[in-house]
């Protein structure tokens, strides 16, 4: 049977991508001379065709694993641009759900992921209205009651409509991790702790929402199996939900664990569609982004890989005060590392709105602001140039590119990623490079600069040949740069 769906969810993709090797890459178009990445009108290798407003994504068929990335069934590419929503169902009235989804959307993201057994008080607190999901904790019996918007599970059916009507997927994680693995949370007791238990809260979780488009399975949560009761409960949970839904794709979301994603637990279950990997909040300029996605890229067989849990923007650095937060530049640093090392897409979080903190509310690690007055925080905002950017150009065939240049300059390392007639090089700092003639060829090439805090291309004036380094900056947050080759 675990055969038989993995069929289901990729022969679709496989079958039509040798139907459309007939169109020609170079039928793409892409604004050559303009300032700033605009909307992308897609070819079959890459990109889609102009959508109109009230089109959706799940037009194009479900969601599937496509090598290295994720797509749609009718080949048209899909770069996951997660935020990060943890409490979301949890603590949001039904007003502030359409306030945050519809910012969400308007700034382009296309994921949010949230929890339904949520990490804050997720059991003993109501939601807005004053619901429960479980009735005396027990997994085995969610607080249902006649009629619609009753209960909490109505209000999570409510939140997914909304993102469906913004052309939104949810990437919906039935429990936070802690309800099989407390761990570090005091007074909190697993109610996951066999297979069947698991299982079947799995079953009944996925023939109550599988009916909807925009769902993308999230097992974990902040947790990572370190007994063989860990591995059973979440095993159960990932095969409850497989078992009863072959229309979704289903990963894990995994604690920090160094450059571990899922793969280092999960890759070769069959459950598991693609990986995900936190870098999370420990330090700035963090190499595990890079070496993450790199281990990911190489693992076999090929699934896609995300950083669903980076830096947050407005974290303390290391959930200490005194250290410093985490701005836009750090936010940028680790999404153009992770896309750039080979990653299928990209997480945002800010620190506030994950615990959507409001007045009132018990304040998780120093958070510095509402989470309705981080709505427009830069760093949310500057995902939407990396999102043009990559789908400006031929898709499926992007990957790293270590290999085309040497670093001659510079304390932070140059990230490269190529494919179809096209080189892309994230300056993280003003380091320098060199590229290798014998890696790519320039006799042809057009070189810009590309500006990741607004979208805006300049002309590169230098010798193309010769040592390449960004504009200067004046300070940290200013000094990164993305150098646009067309080959």
């Amino acid at each position: 049977m675990d055969s038989l769906k993995k069929l289901k969810k990729q022969v679709l993709i496989y079958g039509i991508s040798f139907s459309l090797l007939s169109f020609s890459l170079a039928a793409m178009t892409h604004a050559q001379d303009s300032q700033t990445i605009s909307a992308p009108t897609h070819n079959a290798e890459g990109t889609s065709n102009a959508d109109t407003s009230d089109a959706k994504p799940w037009n194009n068929g479900p969601l599937v694993t496509k090598f290295h990335m994720l797509a749609h069934a009718n080949g048209e590419p899909f770069f996951y641009l997660g935020d990060t929503a943890w409490e979301l169902f949890h603590r949001l009235d039904r007003e502030e759900v359409d306030v945050y989804l519809s910012n969400r959307a308007a700034k382009g993201f296309n994921v949010i992921q949230a929890v339904a057994l949520a990490e804050l008080q997720g059991l003993s607190e109501p939601n807005a209205y004053g619901h429960f999901p479980l009735v005396d904790n027990n997994p085995l019996q969610p607080d249902i009651k006649p009629g619609d918007n009753n209960d909490y599970w109505d209000h999570v059916n409510y939140v997914i409509e909304r993102a469906e009507h913004h052309g939104l997927y949810v990437a919906f994680l039935p429990i936070w991790g802690q309800w099989v693995h407390p761990k570090w949370m005091e007074g909190i007791n697993a109610i996951f702790t066999d297979y069947d238990t698991a299982y079947s809260y799995g079953e009944w979780i996925a023939n109550k929402y599988k009916h909807h488009p925009n769902i993308i399975w999230v097992v974990g949560g902040d947790r990572v199996p370190e007994t063989d009761i860990h591995t059973v409960a979440f095993n159960g949970m990932a095969n409850g939900i497989n078992d009863n839904d072959d229309a979704h794709l289903i990963t894990f979301h995994p604690q920090g664990w160094g450059d571990k994603s899922s793969q280092h637990w999960w890759h070769d279950n069959p459950w598991l569609d693609f990986n995900m990997g936190q870098t999370g909040h420990s330090t700035r300029d963090n190499l595990n982004v890079i070496n993450m996605m790199t281990i990911d890229r190489n693992k076999q067989p090929i699934k896609p890989s995300i950083n669903a849990e980076p830096a947050y923007e407005d974290h303390p650095v290391n959930w200490k005060q005194e250290n410093g937060y985490f701005r836009a530049y750090d936010v940028r640093q680790n999404a153009y590392w992770s896309v750039f090392s080979g990653g299928a897409g990209f997480t945002y979080g800010h620190h506030s709105i994950w615990q959507m903190y409001d007045e009132g509310r018990k304040n998780i690690n120093f958070a510095d602001r509402y989470w309705h007055q981080a709505l427009d925080r830069p760093g949310a905002d500057d995902m939407r140039h990396l999102k043009s950017l990559i789908m400006s150009y031929p898709y499926f065939s992007r990957r790293p590119a270590p290999e085309i240049f040497e670093q001659t300059d510079g304390d932070l390392p140059v990230v490269a990623s190529m494919g179809e007639n096209f080189v892309m090089l994230y300056f993280a700092d003003s380091s320098a490079i060199k590229l290798k003639p014998d890696a790519i060829s320039l006799s042809k090439s057009k070189a810009r600069w590309f500006n990741p805090r607004n979208g805006a291309m300049t002309e590169f004036n230098a010798d193309i040949k010769g040592n390449i380094s960004p504009p200067s900056a004046l300070d940290r947050e200013m000094q990164d740069y993305v150098l646009v080759i067309d080959l």
